[in-house]
């Protein structure tokens, strides 16, 4: 569908996709956008000002893996219900996947596992704590919700080697009493933990916080009750701290065939910041994930269980847990959200999935609840994610059994621009190049032509090539005896001229 922007408007960067009508943000396009060398940008940025002919974006599904469940429930206290909840770490300078997922239920379990592959795991029997009377198992912690772990092999404080963000929602096995909030904790080893503080820095429930709209001054304010999910990441672009924390505000749009008590809230997060990871905007919240009015033409009922977060260079993904929170779809599914700055989230295929419920019959047929972020190894995205063979309320079939899958797609290649069988273009900039090779993350069916543009749109000599039928994330462009880095001081654009293939993102290097 052809669209045609003139370039002393502000750039909006709109097209039908599968009969969806993306609209991100709206970028200045008055002031060119600096890249940075060797990070991967993404097509579908908006500060990139994409605009297409006969070029149309698609969003990818993870695909999963043959051998799911990777993680199967073995322990009696795992069969009460195990999710993922939680995270999934690859040490490359070891080469070990670890990882801390949910199970038992109300009490609250951490289960601990590591793997040479990321398919066959280990769970290692830590002795920490004796369930059921047995003290031979792989739990790591108790009373804590959606663990968020990081490692730091260069920590000054080895005890503090691996940090971990956690709600608390039972007292702790120290005999410590917790309130219920969240907290951060510290290990040297990621089996071992120690909490920091004895009060939570963002209290939990039944603390009500009224978020303001980024961007809507003017909007009416409504408050909800702080309660069971929270995830916190360091952003190193921002220098903060950020935690999305679910808060749930009465609900405008229940489903009048489900039981009230299951719907009377609404499921949304909200975002708060740190700078140090102690003192936060408790009193200065903002929403970041809430449904709205251009969810109803697609589910009005749809809200966000759960979050999944992944940062690609200095721009932010989320796969966001989404709950069809009615009778006849009563499933959780794994969607798309991207922001450029972590406060303001576009959600442009509210129709479509990264991850779909599984098979009618299969393990994960009710319900698919990804882990808080993604693992990127051997230049792919690892999405780890916990299965049930029932819905979320679901009682008519047994609840015990679940396990923990993986579902997989190469690096970056999460929405494309992409001609099938036609030819088209799609061009972004402007911007100023750094590096001196360009390497393109494609799949060419039959030909792709790179462009290099001016500032008036025209060729730039020499900068034109023509690649045939090569599918890789990292295809380089030889322009001969010539390389980017004479183009670094001037605006350019670049044109991808399709014939019957797409284009994920690229790199300068």
């Amino acid at each position: 569908m052809p669209h045609s922007v003139a370039a002393s408007l502000v750039a909006v960067f709109a097209l039908v996709v599968s009969n969806v009508l993306f609209r991100p943000c709206i970028v200045s396009a008055a002031q060119p956008m600096a890249l940075k060398s060797d990070q991967l940008y993404l097509l579908f940025d908006p500060r990139l000002n994409g605009v297409g002919e006969n070029c149309a974006l698609k969003l990818h599904q993870f695909q999963r893996h043959p051998a799911n469940p990777v993680l199967k429930a073995e322990f009696p206290w795992e069969k009460t219900g195990m999710r993922l909840g939680g995270t999934v770490i690859w040490e490359p300078d070891n080469g070990v996947f670890k990882m801390w997922y949910f199970a038992g239920g109300n009490d609250r379990y951490i289960g601990y596992a590591e793997s040479r592959d990321g398919i066959h795991w280990n769970k290692p029997s830590l002795a920490l704590y004796e369930i059921n009377g047995i003290r031979d198992n792989n739990v790591c912690f108790i009373g804590i919700y959606t663990p968020t772990v990081y490692r730091d092999p260069m920590a000054n404080d080895s005890e503090q080697r691996y940090m971990m963000w956690a709600l608390q929602t039972r007292d702790s096995p120290d005999g410590i009493k917790a309130d219920h909030g969240l907290y951060r904790f510290f290990s040297a080893d990621g089996k071992h933990w120690k909490r920091e503080s004895r009060t939570p820095v963002i209290a939990g429930y039944p603390t009500r916080y009224t978020p303001t709209y980024p961007g809507e001054p003017n909007r009416e304010l409504v408050d909800g009750v702080a309660t069971d999910h929270s995830y916190t990441h360091w952003i190193p672009a921002l220098q903060k701290f950020v935690c999305f924390h679910k808060v749930k505000p009465p609900n405008p749009r229940r489903a009048l065939d489900v039981d009230a008590k299951w719907t009377m809230t609404r499921r949304q997060f909200c975002r708060f910041e740190s700078t140090n990871g102690i003192h936060w905007n408790t009193d200065s919240p903002t929403w970041a994930f809430v449904p709205d009015a251009q969810d109803d033409q697609y589910d009005p009922y749809i809200q966000f269980y759960g979050l999944g977060f992944h940062a690609v260079g200095d721009f932010y993904l989320a796969t966001t847990m989404l709950y069809h929170s009615s009778a006849k779809n009563d499933h959780l599914e794994v969607g798309l959200a991207y922001s450029t700055d972590t406060v303001t989230w576009h959600r442009p295929f509210r129709d479509q999935y990264l991850l779909r419920h599984g098979a009618e019959g299969e393990w994960d047929w009710g319900q698919a609840r990804q882990a808080v972020s993604l693992v990127e190894k051997d230049d792919t995205w690892w999405l780890y994610y916990a299965g049930t063979p029932h819905t979320h309320y679901d009682y008519t079939v047994p609840r015990g059994y679940s396990g923990i899958g993986l579902a997989q797609m190469p690096r970056g290649r999460v929405v494309s621009a992409r001609c099938w069988r036609k030819k088209g273009h799609w061009t972004v900039g402007p911007f100023l190049l750094p590096g001196d090779e360009l390497l393109i993350n494609a799949r060419i069916y039959n030909e792709l032509r790179v462009v290099v543009l001016d500032e008036r749109d025209e060729p730039v000599p020499g900068y034109e090539r023509t690649i045939n039928q090569v599918d890789d994330t990292e295809i380089p462009v030889d322009w001969g005896k010539l390389n980017l880095s004479s183009l670094s001081d001037k605006p350019v654009k670049l044109r991808f001229e399709l014939n019957n293939a797409e284009v994920f993102g690229f790199t300068l290097r």
